[in-house]
C-alpha cells in the first residue's frame, strides 16, 4: 500500500518550500539524484542509526555540507559533527544543508553520542547558527526554528512522547515523538519510533510510515532511527462493508467477507436484469462495473451478459483502490460450494473437467470455488490438467469410439490435437507432454483373435490396452501391447473384450513406467527400453506379500504414481477385488505403499476413506508438496468432487457442485501452481 503527500509553506526569509514524503513496503533509498530544483528536501532511509547523504540538491554549499546549486534549498549532509563552517550537522546523524549567503536552515538529525538525540532546527541568519538542547527520542523530543532570521535556535515549542503536535512559530518544525499519535499539526501518527514535525497548519501531513525502522520522514524534518510519518485523520480502510446480487440463480458462490476479493454467481433462466449493491463506510467512492453509485444504492447491469467479470471498486480519500470482482457464470454452470477449508489446505488452483446432467466444462478454480478460468466444451470430456512445461491439456469425445487430446496454451488457446499413431481407438484415460516434447498416449484397439484357447471362438473380438510414446512430429518412438505380456488369462471382468482396462500411466525418474489395470487389479512396472513387466503387484500374478494391509490387495484402482519416498499412491476404487473380499464392502480408499523390490513387499503405510463416499468409477490421488493428499471422488453420485486431507487423514478442503439435473462428476482432480 503506497501512500503520498505533499503541502507548500513558507520558512522566515526563505521562498516557498515543497517537501515530499513517501513510504511504501520497500524501505531501500532511491538515488539521492532523483530530487532537484529549488527548495526541494529529501529524507534519508536508514533505519537505526545515522540517515547520510539524503535530499536533493540545495543551497549554495560549501567544502563540508554537499550543498547543491539551487537556491533556498536545503540537503540532508553526511554523517560527522557540527562544524561552525559548514552545515549544522548532528552528531553522528543527519545535517541541515545552507541557502545562500552562508544562511542555514537546520534540519531533524538523528545523534548518536553525547546524549544528543535530535538536532533541533537552526535559526536563519548572516551568522552560521546552531540550535541547542537536543532533545531524547520519545520525550520532549525536539526544537523548532527560531522566529527572527538571525536568531539562535531558540525553542518554540516541544513535543511530548506520543504527542507529535507541533511548533507554534511561523514556520517552525518539530520534530514528533513516540509511536502511534495522530493530531493536527503534527506528521500525523507515528511509526514505532519518532515522527516528522510540520507547521501548525498541516494536520497529518507526510507519508504513512511502514514499519518500524523505515527511516521515513514527513514535511521539512528528518525522523529517527524507526520513525514513520503520519497519515490523514480521515484515512479509512477501502473495504465493503457488505454486497448483495439480485437476478441470479445463485448470487454470491462463497459467503460475503470483506477480505475475500472474488465471488461467482450464476445468471438465471431466463435471463433478468442483474443489480449489484454495494454497502462501505462513510467517506468511501464506490463503483460498480465502471458506473459510479453511492452506499447502499442498487446499479442496474441491464447490459451485462453472462461470461463477463463484473469489478466493484472502493476508493478512499487518499486514492487507495480495492476491488472485488464478480464471475458472472452461465445458467447452466453447475453450482460450487467450497463445503470445508483449513488454513492447512494447499492454496493452488483446481483443475476439474466437469461432467454431468448440465453441458459439461473445463474449469480452473481458487480455494472458494470460483472460476479463475472455466469453458463449456460440448462433448464429453476428461482430466483436465497442467503439464510440468506450462502446458494445458484436455480429452474430448471424437465419435466413433475415439477420443482425442487437445493442447492448450497458457493463454487457453489450442495449439494442439493428439492421437495414436496407425491405430483407430485412441483412449481417454492418460495423456503425457514429457519434458523434451514427446506424448504418452493409449489406445484399447479392438481386434480378432482365435481365442478357443481361453474357451472361446475361432474368431472373437477383443480390445487390446496399448501404450505409445510419439514425437513432437508423431514419430512412434515406441509401443507396447497388452496382449503380449499375459494380461488376458489374469481378468477379473466377466466381459472380456475389454479385459486389460489401462487407466493410468505414470513415467518414474528412471524412465520407466508404471501403469495401473483396472480390470486386472494390478500395478505393473515397464522397462521403457524392453517393454518388459519388471513386476506386478495385485491381481492374479501378484508378486508381492502385502504388510499391514487389512484386505491383502487391490479393488480396480486408478491413478497410479511412485512418491518422492519412493511408495506407491493410488485410488483404490473397491471393483474387482482380488483375492475376492465381499466382508470390504462398498469401500473406496486412497493407498500408500512402501514397495520393496528386493524383499518383494508391499507395506501399508497410509491410507484414507470416507464412509460416506464410494467410487464406482473413476477417481485420482495426487500427493501435494504440503503433504497432504488431494483427492478427486470420480463418480459418486452424492455432488462431492474434491477433498484434501493432511497426513493425519483431517479433511481441510472439501468442493462439492450440484446441478439442477443432479451431481456432477469429474474423472480426476488436481492441484497444481500458478
Amino acid at each position: 500500500m503506497f501512500f503520498a503527500f505533499a503541502t507548500r509553506w513558507l520558512l522566515i526569509g526563505l521562498v516557498p518550500l515543497v517537501v515530499a514524503s513517501s513510504c511504501s513496503s520497500d524501505s531501500s533509498d532511491p538515488n539521492p539524484d532523483a530530487f532537484s530544483g529549488s527548495g526541494a528536501v529529501r529524507a534519508g532511509n536508514t533505519a537505526g542509526a545515522s540517515d547520510t547523504g539524503g535530499g536533493a540538491a540545495g543551497g549554495t554549499g560549501t567544502e563540508n555540507d554537499h550543498g547543491g546549486t539551487g537556491t533556498d534549498g536545503v540537503r540532508a549532509g553526511d554523517a560527522g559533527l557540527w562544524e561552525p563552517d559548514s552545515a549544522a550537522r548532528g552528531d553522528a546523524g543527519n545535517a541541515a544543508g545552507h541557502g545562500p549567503g552562508g544562511d542555514r536552515l537546520g534540519t531533524a538529525g538523528l545523534g548518536a553520542t553525547e546524549g544528543h538525540s535530535l538536532a533541533a532546527a537552526a535559526g536563519v541568519g548572516d551568522a552560521p547558527s546552531r540550535a541547542t538542547d537536543a532533545g531524547g527520542v520519545g520525550a520532549d523530543a525536539g526544537h523548532v526554528g527560531a522566529e527572527e532570521a538571525g536568531s539562535p535556535g531558540a525553542a518554540a515549542a516541544s513535543s511530548s512522547a506520543g504527542d507529535g503536535s507541533g511548533g507554534s512559530s511561523t514556520g517552525g518544525v518539530t520534530s514528533g515523538a513516540a509511536a502511534g499519535s495522530s493530531a493536527p499539526g503534527a506528521a500525523g501518527q507515528g511509526g514505532a519510533g519518532n515522527t516528522a514535525g510540520s507547521p501548525p497548519s498541516f494536520a497529518g501531513g507526510g507519508a504513512s510510515g511502514a514499519v518500524a525502522g523505515g527511516g521515513a520522514s514527513g514535511a521539512a524534518g528528518q525522523g529517527g532511527a524507526g520513525n514513520a510519518a503520519g497519515s490523514p485523520a480521515s484515512f479509512t480502510e477501502p473495504f465493503l462493508d457488505d454486497l448483495s446480487v439480485t437476478g441470479v440463480r445463485v448470487p454470491l458462490g462463497a459467503q460475503f467477507d470483506q477480505n475475500r476479493l472474488r465471488y461467482s454467481i450464476i445468471a438465471q433462466d431466463p435471463a433478468q436484469e442483474l443489480v449489484v449493491t454495494p454497502s462501505a463506510a462513510p467517506g468511501l467512492t464506490l463503483a460498480v462495473a465502471g458506473i459510479a453509485t453511492l452506499s447502499g444504492e442498487s446499479v442496474a447491469l441491464g447490459d451485462v451478459a453472462p461470461g463477463s467479470d463484473i469489478d466493484i471498486d472502493v476508493s478512499n480519500s487518499i486514492g487507495t483502490t480495492r476491488t472485488y470482482t464478480l464471475v458472472y457464470l452461465p445458467s447452466d454452470f453447475p453450482d460450487i460450494a467450497v463445503t470445508v477449508r483449513t488454513a492447512a489446505a494447499s492454496s493452488d488452483p483446481i483443475y476439474l473437467a466437469i461432467r454431468g446432467p448440465s453441458p459439461q466444462y473445463l474449469a480452473k478454480l481458487d480455494n472458494d470455488g470460483v472460476p479463475l478460468f472455466y469453458r463449456a466444451v460440448p462433448l464429453n470430456n476428461f482430466d483436465f490438467k497442467k503439464h510440468p512445461q506450462g502446458e494445458l491439456s484436455y480429452c474430448q469425445d471424437a465419435g466413433a469410439g475415439g477420443y482425442v487430446h487437445i493442447v492448450l496454451d497458457s493463454s487457453y488457446t489450442e495449439v494442439a490435437r493428439v492421437t495414436t499413431v496407425g491405430l483407430v481407438n485412441t483412449d481417454l484415460h492418460e495423456f503425457h507432454i514429457l519434458p523434451n516434447g514427446n506424448y504418452i498416449v493409449l489406445a484399447y484397439e479392438k481386434t480378432t483373435r482365435d481365442m478357443t484357447a481361453y474357451g472361446g471362438g475361432t474368431n472373437d473380438t477383443v480390445a487390446d490396452g496399448i501404450l505409445q510414446e510419439l514425437s513432437p512430429e508423431r514419430a512412434v518412438l515406441f509401443e507396447w501391447n497388452s496382449w503380449d505380456h499375459s494380461l488376458y488369462q489374469d481378468t477379473l471382468t466377466p466381459d472380456k473384450q475389454e479385459y486389460a482396462h489401462i487407466n493410468s500411466v505414470f513415467v518414474e525418474s528412471d524412465g520407466n513406467w508404471l501403469i495401473s489395470v483396472r480390470r486386472l487389479s494390478q500395478v505393473l512396472e515397464i522397462d521403457r527400453t524392453t517393454g518388459d513387466v519388471l513386476w506386478r503387484l495385485g491381481g492374479k500374478s501378484n508378486q508381492f506379500t502385502f504388510v499391514n494391509d487389512p484386505f491383502g490387495g487391490l479393488c480396480g484402482p486408478h491413478t497410479v504414481s511412485r512418491l518422492a519416498n519412493g511408495h506407491i499412491l493410488l485410488f483404490d476404487n473397491g471393483q474387482f477385488c482380488w483375492p475376492e473380499m465381499p466382508e470390504r464392502g462398498d469401500l473406496t480408499r486412497i493407498v500408500e505403499y512402501a514397495v520393496d523390490e528386493d524383499a518383494m513387499t508391499a507395506e501399508l503405510v497410509w491410507s484414507y476413506q470416507d464412509d460416506g463416499l464410494y467410487t464406482s468409477s473413476q477417481g485420482s490421488a495426487q500427493r501435494l508438496d504440503n503433504g497432504n493428499t488431494l483427492i478427486g471422488w470420480g463418480l459418486t453420485g452424492t455432488g462431492v468432487m474434491v477433498s484434501e486431507v493432511d497426513p493425519e487423514g483431517t479433511v481441510v478442503f472439501r468442493l462439492e457442485a450440484q446441478s439442477e439435473g443432479g451431481a456432477p462428476w469429474s474423472y480426476r482432480a488436481w492441484r497444481f501452481a500458478d
